[in-house]
């Protein structure tokens, strides 16, 4: 058998050469290579595994991040209309216009997020909604502690869902705006409620894995809101208060067990401002799985490298191909951000437009003119040349919009901004100061008589016809006024205060001019101004006093009644009559409170002249508009009455058509509850009015006062004789007794008497006198008339 023999001596051979001292090291030496080659293998292969998963939650979590950031910043953005709502709710609940109720509709149809809008008084009566849905129990309850908590409460409130909400209940967010007007009253409340299906809608179009789960949170955890690939949901369980960050951290990132399915990274966002969070949340296996090849194929790599050197070629191949699959994974990752970034950038953009813009004409609004005119201010401090600032106030706008109404009022505020940037130069600064009001810095003028041929120019430019607005041929004009800097101003709001002065003194003037400002024309703004600001503290502080007009049977000129006139004894301008502080207590609504007074100085005069032993006759009193919708009228004259002991009798009220014009209705409810009380009613100015002869049929009336326009011409003028006899004999028929006022001849005492009028009132009896000469007049009994 010589093929075994032949084979045999090179592997003896072999094992004899290995087998050799010096050189047995060489396999224990190769084996250990290869273990250690394969241990660093493993190593190598658990280390890229653990840094390729975390650059891709690194990578999943700022794309999370930048989600909740895009979603927060447009979710504030629908906060900020809402609150733009809210300062039109405080108008409407003030002043229960329907132009008010008119925009707040137009608020919510021009952003489709807004589902339902609604407006509820202060006792949680709902005066106004865009669409009729009766109010939970849940809107009912946020409606009482709104009214409970007072002028510390502010918006917006989540109201949360009550556990029957209705298909289209269950999709909106509805969020409280508590209204306060200046002096903290607790005005109403306006309820808006967001589409979240909509909102949350246009996010769908984001790929970011089927496990993401977006949610809207309040600040202590409760979900309002959870969309994820099953849908839109609204009953999730609320996160723990510790996971979300405040309004000072604003973003929060962790990795928690979530959803009972393992771990999730989230990522929050709070919106600062508001009390909401945003919070975007995503499986980690679901991050995992976004390079489908990480870990498959690590077996076989590694059972590659146990055999031969190819292995290690083979596993270094697929090394590379694995880091190529995850660079581009990063890069696409990358990509996202970026493409989420510019997306945030425009909407920043966006909102930075919207905020320093008017969106209807484009022209800075208020808060930007003001900022960018401070600033060429600040520089023309410096400066040799001239600044002057224009305000302008389109002629006639509101009757332009009353008759073709506002979108061609808004058309042409749109064509005035145009001719207005075509008039100017480029570095002057315009702004929409709001409503139909412009502002016009003009800066670097060599001259300031430059600044009246700029006003002619704008003059000239805005007089001429608009044409074709919305098929209409607008004429308008404008008035303007002019301020110089530093000369009649050195700030901005200053400078704004004088301009508009001069604007409304061109309008006085005659409109469709400019006029410079001069310090006289302030004077009587800064009066009333001051007069404003002290009447609650003269009101408080006993500073009126009553003047009293006697009224007399013209049977024998006995004294019936007198009527209780309010005066103002000032401290520095002495004595102020009503014109000149009533009208702005009915502006500012201290007419309530400035009545209450009246009513009580009358029964404390009337017990004052009892303990006098004088002989008393019934004070009239005037009862304003909004007096006479005042709910507690009646309660607090019966409280007076009671307190100081006296029958109902002794007082009497007097009210103007006017004041019947809003609510025919609630007017006869309270005379009729004035009237239970014994007051006997009086209708003042009749004939001044809309003479609605339905009044005297359906109210408690007792007595007609002529007003005094006919009083005065009775014996010229034919026509105005035969109105007094008609309303006279008219007064009679219906049971009622007639008083004329503003007698001052004794030639209209002879005709008011001819013509069967009961009492009269005027100069010729007596005018106004203080109380000690009332009292006399009173012991006297009877004025006879010179």
């Amino acid at each position: 058998m010589p093929a075994p023999a032949v084979a045999a001596p090179p592997l003896t051979s072999l094992s004899r050469r290995l087998a050799r001292p010096g050189r047995r090291w060489i396999v224990p030496l190769t084996l250990g290579l290869m273990l250690a080659i394969l241990a660093l293998a493993w190593w190598s292969s658990w280390s890229q595994r653990d840094a390729e998963r975390s650059l891709l939650i690194e990578g999943a979590r700022r794309q999370q991040q930048n989600l909740a950031l895009i979603i927060a910043e447009n979710f504030a953005q629908v906060i900020d209309s809402s609150d733009a709502m809210a300062v039109v709710a405080t108008s409407a609940l003030r002043y229960r216009q329907p132009l008010e109720f008119e925009r707040l509709a137009t608020l919510r149809a021009s952003s489709p997020v807004f589902s339902r809008v609604a407006l509820f008084d202060a006792g949680g009566t709902e005066i106004w909604a865009s669409s009729v849905r009766p109010p939970s129990a849940e809107l009912r309850a946020g409606l009482q502690r709104l009214a409970s908590q007072g002028p510390a409460t502010s918006g917006p409130i989540p109201v949360p869902r009550g556990p029957r909400a209705g298909l289209d209940a269950a999709f909106a967010l509805p969020l409280l705006h508590p209204s306060h007007a200046q002096d903290g009253t607790y005005l109403g409340t306006l309820l808006t409620e967001l589409d979240l299906g909509y909102f949350l809608d246009l996010y769908r179009d984001i790929e970011l894995g089927r496990s993401t789960v977006i949610q809207l949170l309040t600040e202590r955890g409760d979900v309002l809101a959870e969309a994820s690939a099953a849908g839109l949901t609204f009953d999730a369980q609320p996160l723990p208060i510790s996971t979300l960050p405040t309004a000072a951290q604003r973003q929060a990132s962790r990795i928690d067990q979530l959803f009972e399915a393992g771990l999730y990274q989230s990522n929050y966002h709070h919106l600062g401002r508001e009390p909401f969070v945003v919070a975007v949340h995503r499986a980690l296996d679901d991050i995992a799985a976004i390079a489908p090849a990480i870990g498959r194929a690590q077996p076989q790599v590694l059972s590659l490298l146990t055999l031969l050197l190819l292995a290690v070629a083979i596993w270094v191949a697929r090394t590379l191909r694995r880091q190529r699959e995850l660079l581009e994974s990063l890069q696409r990752i990358d990509q996202e951000n970026r493409e989420l970034i510019d997306k945030l950038e425009v909407e920043k953009q966006r909102a930075f437009t919207m905020a320093a813009h008017d969106s209807l004409t484009g022209l800075h609004n208020r808060r930007m003119f003001n900022e960018l005119a401070a600033s060429h201010l600040h520089h023309a401090r410096r400066s040799s040349r001239h600044y002057a600032l224009l305000y302008l106030d389109l002629d006639r706008f509101k009757g332009i919009n009353d008759t073709l109404g506002h979108h061609v009022g808004d058309l042409l505020l749109q064509t005035v901004a145009q001719r207005l940037r075509k008039t100017v130069r480029s570095s002057d600064v315009i702004g929409r100061m709001g409503g139909d009001e412009f502002a016009i810095l003009l800066t670097g003028l060599d001259d300031l008589t430059e600044a009246g041929r700029v006003a002619g120019k704008l003059t000239a430019a805005l007089s001429e016809p608009c044409q074709d607005l919305d098929g209409h041929d607008v004429k308008t004009g404008t008035s303007i006024g002019i301020a110089v800097f530093p000369r009649d101003g050195s700030s901005i709001d200053v400078l704004c205060r004088h301009a508009d002065a001069a604007m409304y003194e061109s309008k006085r003037a005659g409109r469709g001019g400019f006029t410079f400002y001069d310090p006289a024309l302030n004077r009587a703004g800064d009066w009333e101004f001051n007069l404003e600001q002290r009447l609650p503290s003269a009101i408080a502080n006993h500073e009126l006093v009553l003047h009293f007009q006697p009224k007399v049977a013209l049977a024998d000129f006995r004294i019936t009644g007198l009527e209780a006139l309010v005066r103002w004894q000032h401290p520095e301008h002495g004595l102020i009559y009503p014109k000149d502080f009533i009208p702005m207590a009915e502006d500012t609504g201290l007419i309530v409170d400035l009545g209450k007074w009246v009513i009580r100085a009358c029964a404390r005069q009337l017990v004052q002249w009892r303990t006098q032993g004088a002989p008393l006759v019934p004070i009239a009193f005037n009862v304003s508009a909004r007096q006479l919708h005042d709910k507690h009228l009646a309660g607090f004259i019966d409280a007076t009455l009671r307190e100081f002991e006296l029958d109902g009798r002794w007082l009497e009220v007097e009210i103007t058509e006017t004041s019947l014009v809003e609510s025919t209705e609630h007017a006869s409810q309270a005379l009729a509850a004035l009237e239970l009380l014994g007051l006997r009613i009086g209708l003042d100015d009749f004939g001044n009015g809309f003479c609605n002869l339905s009044y005297i049929r359906s109210l408690p009336i007792h007595q007609l006062k002529i007003d005094r326009s006919f009083v005065s011409d009775i014996r010229n003028r034919h026509d105005d004789a035969v109105i007094v006899e008609s309303i006279i004999t008219l007064a009679h028929n219906l049971g009622l007794s007639v008083i004329a006022e503003g007698v001052e001849m004794a030639d209209q005492i002879i005709h008011l008497k001819t013509a069967g009028c009961d009492e009269v009132q005027g100069y010729h009896i007596s005018r106004p006198v203080p109380a000690d000469a009332a009292l006399a007049l009173v012991r006297q009994q009877v004025i006879r008339p010179l």
